[in-house]
């Protein structure tokens, strides 16, 4: 695929969202707001998975909604981190956009990076596994990270939920036994923690602490998936008939799956928001917009989203997944259509879309290195069939 206009951020950026600006805070977050029990396709390991409606992931939010809630999650952070020096890393895939926002967030972040599943060029990796995950393999990039472990009180990871931390562990033993030599301490952030009284003994006695927004007992709620009715799923990917994406690209400079100043990232990242806000007429009517992330890659797109809300637009904001889910039209469950995709990353990965909806444009940004033609393809078709028809995907570059 042939990319048209390259913007840049180079002109001086207007974004006012920065790491202690107050987004309305009027509103506190319940469990019954953060949690819908949904039904994974064809998981022995673990048959249910918590859909938090506010995540910006599997389900359309309102930016300035995902972004409140992350901030709030990151005042508690701040409060148990005091005065220490931080490096966070966010969990592949869904909570790269919370670990960004909490880094994003808490003043004494230093430096900033995912796990991931994707191939970077040129790293070498930490592996270790999600036993319960659709995609058990993860990986966290080593490049740089030796620097900036150097620099930093505390390793703190960022989830959207903790259910035994058993994950979390084996990343630790592996970081562990990568820098033997460095005086190692851990943290863990998440939106929900499910661990058991014991499981949190453990980790009190290892001293890590568990700062979260909400505890719920270990299992809760997942009985409710027995009581919903399951939509046939649909197999093969929609065609596009008549719609084009207009095609951009932002040269960024930053991977966010490689360690990086967290001042460094604020910057780059308001740039690319101011870039494409550019692109929007400034007379322009109140739209209707859909900013959407590819997998991994979400935070750019989700502060993209609030700046097009600051700007009188009406956004919603999520992202492209590899999860399989089932979906029901029943009014209590979280996921009520599914559209099957090829992935943006890798020709026959099978990625997936929730809750599409028409919008008057749809924002589509990708950090994937070689665009997959059927990915497009297959993203369009899903967005044609449902009656959108101004597409632009801007691809964020790593190169600058």
């Amino acid at each position: 695929m042939r990319f048209g206009r390259t913007i840049t951020g180079q002109e001086k950026s207007c974004c006012c969202l920065n790491s202690t600006e107050s987004i309305k805070m009027e509103r506190t977050f319940k469990t019954e707001d953060l949690i819908r029990v949904a039904k994974r396709e064809n998981n022995q390991m673990r048959s249910f998975l918590y859909v938090n409606p506010f995540q910006g992931k599997h389900v359309p939010v309102a930016p300035a909604d995902a972004l409140l809630l992350f901030k709030q999650l990151a005042e508690k952070a701040e409060a148990q981190f005091q005065n220490e020096k931080l490096l966070i890393i966010g969990f592949a895939e869904t909570a790269t956009a919370i670990g960004n926002a909490i880094a994003w967030f808490l003043p004494q972040t230093c430096a900033f990076l995912t796990t991931t599943r994707e191939n970077v060029p040129n790293a070498e990796y930490l592996y270790f596994t999600e036993s319960h995950s659709h995609a058990t393999e993860q990986r966290l990039v080593v490049n740089q990270l030796e620097k900036w472990i150097r620099k930093t009180d505390r390793i703190v990871f960022a989830e959207d939920e903790v259910t035994t931390g058993n994950t979390i562990m084996k990343l630790i033993s592996a970081l562990r036994n990568a820098f033997p030599d460095a005086s190692l301490q851990f943290g863990i952030v998440s939106i929900l923690n499910s661990m058991t009284d014991e499981r949190q003994k453990d980790f009190k006695h290892a001293q890590i602490p568990c700062v979260y927004y909400q505890r719920i007992p270990f299992g809760y709620q997942t009985d409710q998936t027995e009581a919903y009715s399951y939509e046939p799923l649909p197999v093969n990917c929609a065609k596009p008939v008549h719609l084009h994406a207009e095609k951009q690209i932002f040269q960024s400079g930053w991977n966010p799956r490689i360690a990086a100043d967290m001042q460094q990232i604020r910057t780059v990242c308001r740039q690319f928001a101011d870039s494409v806000l550019r692109s929007v007429p400034a007379d322009a009517k109140p739209l209707n917009l859909l900013v959407l992330g590819t997998e991994e890659f979400m935070f750019p797109g989700l502060l993209l989203g609030h700046l097009l809300e600051k700007h009188g637009h009406s956004v919603r904001f999520h992202a492209t997944t590899r999860s399989p889910i089932e979906v029901s039209r029943h009014p209590q469950y979280p996921l009520h259509q599914r559209s099957p995709l090829v992935s943006f990353y890798e020709d026959g990965r099978r990625t997936f879309l929730y809750n599409l909806a028409k919008y008057d444009k749809v924002f589509v940004l990708t950090d994937a290195p070689e665009i997959c033609p059927d990915g497009a393809e297959s993203l369009l078709g899903a967005l044609e069939q449902h009656g959108n028809s101004d597409v632009t995907i801007i691809q964020w570059s790593e190169s600058d």
